[in-house]
């Protein structure tokens, strides 16, 4: 059985592999470290008004997340709605101006150290939640975040996207010399805008053959690139005739301006073995998603 104090190993380790400085036997408050510029860090045993904080992560002298560590047979969803949420309220010597809903910092993870299983999902994986929005919810990760990807969700403003989506015009579709979309492809693309402004995760939108469900996806991609609904999109398909398929798509349909998608964003050609930070839609077989 793993106490709290093993699950601190296992979560230096892991911190310490996606770029954060952290050490929680030494980097901790009460042996004067300190936020500073140019530093990623995890400060351990970091002061509240209720105790200590197991670790509040820093980008530079940002106070963005507060990390609470459980031994493994405890139920981290529990500890991320409670005593994490207290924490990131009521943290001592951060910058009194940062407000996020009443927290003091944007970001809270709870882990027992165990990796993610779904059958055990309340006991394991790396729970996080977003504490900019009051009716956002915690969910369970399967690895930590790294400083640029926190850097990236601090810029991320999904009320805003999901406002621009609203007010985004449709024009665009029905182009003749455009994506040219029929009115059952608009109202599904509407459909799925909808599920996700009301928060919805997995959505499952079924074409039939020659319906076009990659113009029908194109039209979404775009929105949500051009709305910043989201940063980046993955295009997944099973087989390469699929994604080459897609591809073409992508490169010949006019869409702002008369250009294509890959003229407007970062596109990621299938097969390429390395992902660019300024890709903002990835085209991929799951095979090579497996190997990487």
């Amino acid at each position: 059985m793993i106490n709290e104090f093993e699950t601190r190993k296992i979560i230096d380790e892991q911190l310490r592999k996606v770029g954060w400085e952290v050490d929680s036997n030494n980097l901790s408050y009460s042996k004067g470290t300190r936020p500073q510029r140019g530093r990623n860090i995890a400060i351990a045993e970091y002061p509240t008004e209720n105790g200590f904080a197991d670790y509040v992560l820093f980008v530079g002298t940002e106070a963005v997340a507060v990390i609470e560590a459980k031994a493994n047979y405890k139920d981290v969803s529990a500890v991320i709605d409670c005593q994490c949420k207290e924490y990131s309220r009521t943290l001592c010597d951060v910058d009194e101006f940062n407000n996020f809903c009443g927290y003091k910092v944007p970001f809270t993870f709870a882990t027992n150290g165990r990796a993610y299983c779904q059958q055990l999902e309340t006991k394991s994986g790396i729970w996080f939640l977003d504490l900019r929005e009051s009716n956002n919810t915690p969910k369970a990760l399967h690895g930590w975040i790294s400083p640029f990807g926190i850097v990236e969700l601090l810029k991320r403003n999904i009320s805003v996207g999901n406002e621009k989506l609203k007010s985004l015009s449709i024009d665009l579709f029905r182009d003749e010399d455009g994506l040219n979309l029929r009115d059952y492809q608009i109202e599904a693309i509407q459909s799925v805008e909808q599920a996700i402004i009301s928060g919805q995760k997995n959505i499952l939108v079924a074409m039939a053959t020659g319906t076009g469900k990659t113009r029908t996806v194109l039209g979404m991609i775009y929105r949500f690139l051009k709305t910043a609904r989201f940063r980046r999109i993955l295009f997944l398909v099973d087989r390469n005739s699929l994604g080459e398929q897609a591809q073409n798509v992508f490169n010949d349909v006019k869409l702002e301006d008369l250009l294509p998608l890959d003229k407007i964003y970062n596109v990621g050609k299938l097969g390429e073995k390395n992902f660019s930070r300024e890709t903002r839609l990835q085209v991929a077989t799951v095979q090579s998603m497996v190997k990487r």
